[in-house]
């Protein structure tokens, strides 16, 4: 399904649910991409299943009419190249965890990215009926802290022994989003949030 088609920065830009035809891309950025890259973002590369198995969970992600999923990938495209990808993990209504890779990193990716934050947020609570959204962010991964905080995401700091996904174990910022945030999001301009607060929207 197709929930955004928009013009951005002079690119076309869609993003809809994860096909067949993804699955190429995504696992090549998990198998083929530099392991020193992975390791820059927090990722456990212990924790990096076969090719094969990668493969499968995208595979168990694909929209299935009658189904019920524990997991949904969304891609955006800019033209028909794969830019970024998400990714949810629905364990309950109020747990769900949420993962933002970009592929292509330039500025102008990155700027795409910040304008479409919005409508990606939106377009998670539009599909599924959870009550919020849970970021669980290494603190040295400085780029998407400073992302979520320009949005007025203010993140609790805690220390994770069993992250989700496949982020290694330590110190995070766990950032969560309400369907409340969301409306203050699209109709008020977001203020800037200073790190490591304690307040969490």
């Amino acid at each position: 399904m197709v929930y955004l088609k928009t013009h951005v920065y002079n690119l076309d830009i869609t993003i809809r649910d994860i096909e067949v035809s993804d699955i190429n891309t995504l696992t090549n950025y998990w198998h083929n991409n530099d392991s020193d890259y992975l390791r820059t973002l927090g990722v456990d590369l212990t924790k990096l299943a076969s090719e094969a198995e990668t493969r499968q969970r995208f595979m168990s992600s694909i929209p299935d009419e009658g189904r019920s999923r524990d997991r949904a990938t969304f891609v955006v495209l800019s033209g028909k190249d794969i830019m970024a990808y998400t990714n949810l993990h629905i364990k309950s209504v109020e747990e769900v965890y949420v993962h933002f890779h970009v592929l292509r990193l330039s500025p102008r990716q990155r700027a795409i990215a910040y304008r479409l934050f919005p409508s990606m947020i939106r377009i998670f609570f539009d599909s599924f009926a959870i009550a919020k959204l849970t970021m669980q962010t290494a603190l040295a991964n400085q780029r998407i802290n400073y992302f979520l905080q320009e949005f007025g995401l203010c993140p609790k700091q805690s220390y994770i022994s069993m992250p989700d996904g496949l982020a290694r174990p330590g110190l995070f910022n766990v950032y969560e989003i309400s369907r409340e945030f969301l409306t203050r999001l699209e109709t008020q301009r977001s203020l800037f949030c200073g790190a490591f607060s304690e307040f969490t929207i």
